[in-house]
């Protein structure tokens, strides 16, 4: 009997297979290189596996779950707009399900159960409304005569998570007299959140609160930037957003009651798993919360059968059935964190505590492996979120999780008692705790301890993910060897790194990312711009978004734009300068009251926009009034042939047909993207 060589397990397997299927989908059928020989690389491995031991389902069931997920993939893919009305003008009825952000004049808000000319919708509408006094609450159900816009669900490769997960199919901009209330009622889970909500609010201050809220619901809309940014910046940000840690706190926290109630452990998942289902539907279903809670289900049904829970089983059925639930959710960085940071437990923290029990140290790597195991196990997806990463992240959650726990802990077993009169004083205590860790969060993002991280790309993250498995217990073969395939897996990393940056790296200094036909995004290395020619700017703006979303592009530093637009809804123009005509780096050229041309300069390059032309009369005027002037980069928006001095010329043509090519002029590469409209 041949040796094993791999702890075979087909749950594991199928749910590997199948999130590769999903994973690569989009890539194997746009023909990417990389994709056809990571997949294919992959299923050598299984064939050899399955003919060295004469197993036929070693090599049937990887192919069958690979299938799948491409097929699920597709299916989701091709069906997501179908029966949806979008684009144009109609009468829309719905319920607001969602305020997403709300700003002084503004509010983003996310309308379900909508009726579009009477007719029942599958997917929601994205709204942004301009208030005027008291803005729309969840509950209310109005309805309005609005332009449409569909949206965009893939942006230049990428998913658009926001909008796959809350089923949007198109955005509107209103105002509050385009509208008419009809009536306005919670549901009972939105009559209980508030009740929440309320009750932090009139016992903790408005920052403690809002935090207190955002940690037992996830929400964090209403939390300071100042202090999202803090957290992030130093690695406790899962601390905000639900995931296993919080599930873990809860469960633990309902088995200790059940226990003291001397109830039999069988009735503990009869119990629980109806609580934490329901707890998944107040944090509207989000991946992460959901595999907390299918991988705690499973553990305490393992546990009242006086099981053995086999933590990577749990896992992979964990795995499976959140992407059954929501296939495209593949390509959420926050399933992606939440399945890597389990992954990561699973595989490398025995590894990492063993290190520490041979030096003696077991108490250390006690608390030191599971972060260490999480920070190795999340470093590609970190690198491409963040491009840089705190030194002082392990300290931060050396601190910060374990008085979270308490916290944690306290106002979940406090809460139900503060709604009796005057007791809401002893929310006190979790509120302290709260307190510190914010307070410790933005002390340590001060301290200029950050490592750039270079982008990895997501073919190198996949290499990554079998390189950890590939030293893990589970595959049962000697170190020796092990690292030779570690080495192997190391090698390949290396050549998809250096041509991932070759790829994308070397384009860095001046890229021209087209929005929409008429809002564009500059990038001069490491300045950002946007130029604004629409008339209706507002309606653009969820365009706008996705495209300096993709281009992780977080603050910009000027717009221009011909008329006074208003920008403080998008949060990377907050700290953004207008540039209007009045300004000597724009001039605007008008024939007739029309605005024609626009040119702007930025650093030391000149750029010309043309759009408005009526009739060849008016280009020849204005070909007259930029004669003697030469640009840099002339984008002609109209179907005229104009003249102008200039080392590249973009035309409608390679707006609308070329989406993706690159010319290079002088010392600089100058890309151009694809159209988001």
């Amino acid at each position: 009997m041949k040796k094993k060589i791999l702890n075979f397990r087909y749950i594991f397997v199928f749910a590997v297979l199948f999130a590769l299927g999903l994973f690569y989908a989009k890539d194997l059928f746009s023909g990417g290189l990389a994709a056809i020989i990571l997949c294919s690389l992959v299923f050598v491995f299984f064939l050899i596996w399955g003919i060295r031991d004469r197993s036929w389902i070693k090599v049937v069931l990887p192919l069958v779950a690979f299938v799948v997920g491409i097929g699920l993939f597709a299916l989701c893919d091709s069906t997501y707009f179908r029966g949806v009305t979008t684009d144009g003008e109609y009468a829309v009825r719905g319920r607001v399900e969602y305020v997403n952000k709300e700003y002084d004049t503004t509010q983003m808000l996310i309308l379900s159960n909508v009726e579009i000319e009477g007719k029942k919708q599958s997917k929601n509408i994205y709204i942004k409304y301009r208030k005027y006094g008291k803005g729309l609450e969840v509950g209310d159900e109005i309805e309005f005569v609005g332009t449409l816009d569909k949206v965009s669900l893939w942006n230049m490769g990428s998913l658009n998570t926001f909008y796959y997960k809350n089923k949007i199919a198109s955005f509107c901009s209103l105002s509050s007299g385009d509208k008419t209330l009809i009536r306005s009622g919670k549901k009972l889970g939105e009559k209980f959140q508030e009740a929440i909500k309320d009750k932090l609010f009139e016992n903790m201050t408005e920052e403690n609160a809002e935090i207190s809220y955002a940690s037992i619901f996830g929400d964090k809309s209403g939390i300071d930037e100042e202090i999202q940014n803090a957290f992030s910046a130093v690695g406790v940000a899962h601390l905000l957003a639900i995931s296993g840690l919080h599930i873990g706190f809860f469960v633990g926290l309902l088995s200790f009651v059940l226990s003291n109630c001397r109830l039999h452990k069988k009735w503990h998942v009869l119990i629980i798993a109806p609580i934490l289902f329901v707890y998944c539907y107040l944090c509207r279903f989000s991946p992460s919360v959901l595999r907390a809670t299918i991988m705690s289900v499973v553990a305490l049904l393992a546990h009242s059968f006086g099981r053995k829970n086999d933590s990577l089983t749990t896992f992979s059925i964990a795995l499976v059935l959140v992407l059954l639930v929501r296939p495209l959710d593949i390509f959420d960085r926050g399933l992606q964190l939440s399945f890597l940071c389990v992954f990561s437990l699973i595989i490398l923290s025995p590894i990492i505590q063993k290190g520490f029990n041979k030096i003696k140290l077991e108490k250390l790597g006690k608390v030191l492996s599971p972060v260490l195991a999480v920070q190795i196990g999340t470093l590609p997806v970190l690198m491409k979120l963040f491009k840089s990463i705190s030194l002082l992240t392990i300290l931060a959650n050396m601190i910060c999780v374990p008085i979270f726990e308490v916290a944690y802990i306290l106002l979940m077993a406090l809460l139900p008692f503060s709604f009796i009169p005057h007791f809401g004083v002893i929310l006190i205590a979790p509120e302290f705790l709260l307190q510190t860790i914010a307070m410790t969060a933005i002390m340590l993002s001060e301290k200029s301890a950050f490592i750039t991280l270079p982008y990895l790309g997501k073919d190198v993250t996949v290499v990554y993910i079998f390189f950890l498995f590939g030293l893990s217990r589970f595959v049962m073969t000697s170190m020796s060897r092990k690292m030779m395939l570690a080495l192997g897996l190391v090698l390949v990393m290396a050549v998809l790194f250096f041509a991932s940056f070759f790829q994308y790296g070397q384009k860095d200094q001046t890229i021209l990312f087209v929005g929409t036909s008429d809002i564009f995004v500059i990038k001069e290395n490491n300045d950002n711009y946007v130029i604004n020619l629409s008339h209706k700017f507002e309606n653009n703006e969820s365009k706008l978004i996705n495209c300096l979303n993709y281009c992780k592009i977080y603050n910009v530093n000027k717009v221009f734009s011909p008329k006074d637009i208003d920008i403080s809804s998008i949060s990377q123009l907050k700290k953004a300068e207008l540039i209007n005509s009045e300004n000597k780096e724009m001039e605007c050229f008008y024939i007739a009251q029309r605005l024609v041309a626009v040119t702007i300069k930025i650093g030391d390059k000149s750029f010309l926009f043309v759009q408005n032309l009526k009739d060849e009369t008016d280009r020849d005027i204005l070909e007259f009034n930029y004669e003697e002037r030469s640009f840099d980069v002339v984008v002609n928006l109209t179907d005229f042939k104009i003249g102008f001095k200039t080392k590249l010329f973009i035309t409608p043509g390679d707006l609308k047909n070329n989406h993706n090519w690159t010319i290079s002029y002088e010392n600089d590469t100058l890309g151009l993207k694809r159209s988001l409209s």
